[in-house]
């Protein structure tokens, strides 16, 4: 070896001397011991299992440097009030520094945190070698409270084609809007579901929760950020096409064929969403409804799409008692942003008139608008996601036919596992029991001082998977008068409505239904 590096010198190589580099290896060796203790923190009992054992840490040839004892302390729950709560992490360790090893120390102190019902906590333990002390609990309260948002698009029942035509839900539990407010709070805080009150919705007053409750909606938790309204009217749920039946159009009747200014939108015009705040998180407690309103406990509107579209005026007596009670008076003395009050403003109305995807679809929109999304042609409006095709394909709307019925199950185990969502933003009110306190302050803190709420419309899992909604058509053509039919169905340059086959597609939003043209021959 002297003389090959002599060598190399000589013909002018640097020799390359052999260097040991440490790298940590650890190996635990057999249990040594367990032994399980409670420590007493704070008002409570820290319980704790104690594990020792041996590791051993070798050097980057593989070398044995030495060994060490390695202390774990797990299992680590708390208990205090009679409630027994799990800490996180469950278990915290302790080891010496090892030098030869590269190896630091431990950390001195670890925080071990647990969540009750009315707030969230700290410990903060010490492990030690064969030893563990621990201080505190911290915490840190939650807050509860509710805002007042203006409305709730709780469904939308499309119209079918026909003035003696006519759809209805008996089963209307599963006709539902499941919400989520995730993008609400600011992407610092962690958002989440956990309704207090599953089922029945109780009325709010002054900060706090009445005896006052009401069946018409009832809510479930969907997911860990969404929640479901259904609603659960008893009586049936039923929407004529345009026609004496339903005054939805100054151009109602059979030869329209379809008019979805006929369709109708329900909307919530008391609803309180509830949330609790502290600890770092937003959590979404669901919903209730505000007493203030003297319609309370739930007030629900139905309005015509044409009311919103302009096609009826608002004055009409179709379309007047919602924009009555649009101005939400009542609601008046609640502290709103400058600028807002209770009452719906038009960017309000926009977007309730943007839950039917064909609000703005008129009885002359022609084939192709853009207004009337559709599934064929290509270049044409296609359908959102969030509608899939039903079991009824090519339902007939001929003149001179007879009324026929049709089932259409809003169940479609094509949308399982699917996701579709729409976003929309409102103005919401505060109620003076609530100014200047801890909780607004966590509200505000977590998802904005403009008092702006963003929601978003989600597919309801509960419906396409739990439930089968099974909803009616009856579907009648045009009368024919003559022989030949004079007028004839259809026209020689027919509107986008005024078709002879529809197909029915399903909208996963709400679990109603609806009919697109398939045929115009």
């Amino acid at each position: 070896m002297i003389r090959l590096f002599a060598k190399l010198h000589k013909i002018g190589i640097s020799p390359i001397k052999p260097r040991f580099f440490t790298v940590l290896v650890v190996v635990a060796f057999s249990l040594a011991s367990v032994n399980c203790s409670g420590l007493t923190v704070g008002g409570g009992t820290l319980t704790y299992t104690e594990t020792i054992s041996t590791r051993t840490c070798y050097n980057s040839i593989g070398e044995k440097t030495l060994s060490y004892p390695y202390y774990l302390f797990g299992d680590l729950t708390y208990t205090i009030n009679g409630q027994t709560y799990p800490l996180s992490p469950s278990g915290v360790a302790y080891w010496q520094a090892i030098p030869n090893c590269k190896l630091a120390g431990s950390p001195a102190t670890d925080s071990l945190a647990y969540t009750t019902s009315t707030e969230s906590c700290t410990i903060t333990a010490s492990p030690g070698p064969g030893s563990f002390s621990a201080t505190g609990p911290s915490c840190i309260p939650f807050y509860s409270g509710y805002i007042n948002p203006k409305y709730v698009v709780v469904d939308v029942i499309y119209a079918p084609p026909g003035s003696k035509s006519y759809v209805s839900y008996s089963n209307s539990s599963t006709v539902s809007n499941t919400q989520n407010v995730v993008n609400t709070a600011s992407t610092s805080e962690k958002v989440s579901v956990s309704i207090t009150e599953s089922g029945s919705l109780f009325s709010f007053l002054s900060g706090s929760q009445t005896d006052s409750y009401s069946d018409t909606l009832t809510q479930q938790s969907q997911d860990t950020q969404s929640v479901t309204v259904s609603d659960t009217n008893t009586s049936v749920l039923q929407v004529y096409g345009p026609g004496s039946n339903d005054e939805c159009d100054a151009v109602a009747s059979d030869f329209v064929g379809l008019d979805h200014d006929c369709d109708t939108i329900r909307v919530w015009l008391n609803p309180v969403m509830l949330f609790t705040v502290g600890g770092g998180t937003v959590v979404w407690n669901g919903y209730g409804s505000s007493a203030l309103d003297p319609v309370a406990p739930i007030h629900i509107d139905d309005v015509k799409v044409g009311c919103l579209n302009g096609a009826l005026s608002q004055t009409s007596s179709v379309c007047s008692p919602f924009f009555g009670d649009a101005t939400r008076t009542w609601a008046a003395n609640e502290n709103w942003p400058s600028g807002q009050g209770p009452g719906l403003t038009a960017t309000d109305l926009a977007n309730i008139l943007a839950a039917d995807p064909w609000g703005n679809c008129t009885p002359t929109s022609p084939i192709g608008s853009s207004a009337c999304p559709t599934y064929t042609t290509p270049g044409f409006s296609l359908l959102p996601p969030h509608f899939y095709l039903s079991d009824q394909e090519n339902v007939p709307y001929q003149q001179g036919g007879p009324q026929t019925t049709y089932t259409v199950s809003t169940t479609n185990s094509n949308m399982q596992g699917e996701s579709s969502t729409t976003t929309h933003a409102q103005t919401y009110g505060v109620e003076d029991n609530f100014t200047g306190s801890a909780w607004l302050a966590g509200f505000k803190a977590s998802v904005g001082v403009s008092q702006t709420l963003t929601t978003s419309n989600e597919v309801n899992d509960q419906t396409t998977t739990s439930n089968t909604t099974i909803g009616t058509a009856n579907i009648t053509g045009p009368a024919c008068s003559g022989d030949p039919c004079n007028p004839s169905y259809p026209p020689s340059s027919p509107y986008f409505g005024e078709a002879t086959q529809f197909d029915v597609f399903t909208d996963q939003f709400f679990g109603t239904f609806v009919f697109v043209p398939s045929d115009y021959e």
